[in-house]
């Protein structure tokens, strides 16, 4: 899928190389749109808090393998 470059990516893609990155804001602001690009861009794991079993995965702490 092809999505439209966000103002932030690039920033982000920087703070990925060292860090952990949440994401936070109100809804319909395009959260899961910019995680997905970088699912595309770098194979990276995407886990929901809002999806039941994503949260029982984060309260495990059974991560993806990045």
């Amino acid at each position: 899928m092809h999505y439209q470059k966000r103002i932030l990516f690039d920033h982000i893609q920087n703070d990925l190389a060292q860090k952990m990155v949440f994401l936070g804001g109100p809804r319909q602001v395009g959260k899961t749109t910019l995680s997905k690009q970088f699912l595309d861009s770098q194979g990276l794991g995407y886990l929901n808090w809002d999806i039941a079993a994503h949260r029982e995965k984060i309260l495990k702490q059974e991560f993806p393998d990045v």
